[in-house]
């Protein structure tokens, strides 16, 4: 059947998220909102574009649907011409109480985590560092208001962490 649905576009702060995006076609499908509605038969695909010259904007995407859908997020750093410098790509997340991504801060790299919290109460997130052996090397606790989305580093999650290859 056809899945049905919207995606709400949220800052970090909470509030709306607004822009004007644009289908795989070109037609403006936010009027300048945060909400895009859409509909999917099976193995349909569409792509949304926020067009315009945005400042940087930190913040989330929610999808609601009757049926299930996926979905990933890129992210371009352009420069003149139109020309790729950086791109990035986040894929769905999925609600659960416990999750891990890989985290490398050897040699100068640097791990992003971003957290947002889709619900009208507040959320305690616990977040552990672990070695790649699995022990603990630093706990830390962050409160997210109704709306709110955090993103940084591992380095500034856990300050004064020494290198670490683990999650």
């Amino acid at each position: 059947g056809v899945a049905s649905g919207s995606v709400t576009f949220t800052k970090s702060d909470a509030t709306p998220f607004n822009a004007n995006w644009v289908d795989e076609t070109g037609s403006n499908v936010s009027n300048g909102g945060n909400r895009i509605s859409f509909q999917l038969g099976p193995g349909q695909t569409r792509k949304f574009k926020a067009v315009g010259d945005l400042p940087l904007t930190v913040g989330y995407a929610k999808v609601e649907a009757n049926a299930a859908v996926l979905g990933t997020a890129m992210f371009a750093h352009l420069g003149g011409g139109a020309q790729i410098l950086a791109e990035a790509g986040v894929p769905m997340a999925i609600p659960l109480g416990k999750q891990a991504i890989f985290v490398d801060t050897t040699s100068g790299f640097r791990t992003g985590v971003a957290i947002g919290n889709p619900n009208n109460a507040s959320l305690d997130i616990q977040l552990e560092l672990l070695d790649r052996n699995g022990q603990r090397i630093a706990l830390t606790v962050r409160t997210l208001k109704p709306f709110e989305h955090v993103a940084l580093f591992t380095d500034e999650l856990f300050p004064g962490t020494t290198e670490v290859v683990g999650r």
